[in-house]
């Protein structure tokens, strides 16, 4: 089991203030880091519209499985950070997305691969000043998790939870006309669990 992350701040104390590297070395996980150019490996985007290219963490290249762990926040350039957004942790040429249609991009990276799993942890959510937050005001309790093998799905019902409309997001919109997954939530088989 490998953890990793392409950071947008200082990789090791990001992973140590989230209790990221603590927590996963605990259940036995390999911890790397995401901050040097030479993890990254170059591959194809075979019907990326804009991303047609772009380097992947090595580790990632590696894996049988791939689980998405992004936290249910918001951001300033595409108003929510979910699955598909989240998953610029795992290239380098992140500057790239943001000089060619950063939804697009997004959307694009998903026919490259997809998570086997995504979980968006929204058990605490930011819900203003994203991607970082500026207070704990900018953060709700809702104690929340979205999990399923969709990830336009999954970011769509997270949308929802933010207080916003799937189809108000861009780059959700865009991997659902690219039949990249369903945002029609109420075409889906969805399970409400409620735990303690």
């Amino acid at each position: 089991m490998v953890v990793f992350d392409h950071t947008c701040d200082q990789w090791d104390r990001c992973y140590k203030n989230s209790k990221l590297e603590e927590t996963a070395r605990a259940a036995g996980a390999k911890v790397f880091p995401g901050n040097n150019e030479s993890f990254y490996r170059e591959v194809s985007v075979p019907n990326g519209r804009r991303l047609k290219n772009t380097k992947v963490h090595r580790e990632l290249l590696e894996a049988d499985v791939f689980i998405n762990v992004p936290i249910l926040k918001h951001h300033g350039s595409t108003t929510v950070t979910l699955g598909m957004k989240n998953l610029m942790g795992v290239v380098w040429d992140r500057g790239f997305y943001h000089g060619n249609d950063l939804s697009q991009c997004i959307a694009d990276f998903l026919t490259y691969r997809k998570p086997d799993l995504n979980i968006v942890d929204g058990y605490r959510m930011l819900t203003r000043n994203g991607p970082r937050g500026v207070s704990v005001s900018d953060v709700v309790d809702l104690k929340a998790l979205i999990a399923g093998k969709d990830i336009v799905a999954v970011d769509a019902a997270a949308t929802l939870m933010f207080g916003e409309k799937p189809e108000n997001i861009k780059h959700i919109r865009l991997a659902n006309e690219m039949g990249l997954g369903s945002m029609a939530l109420d075409q889906l088989a969805i399970k409400r669990i409620k735990m303690g």
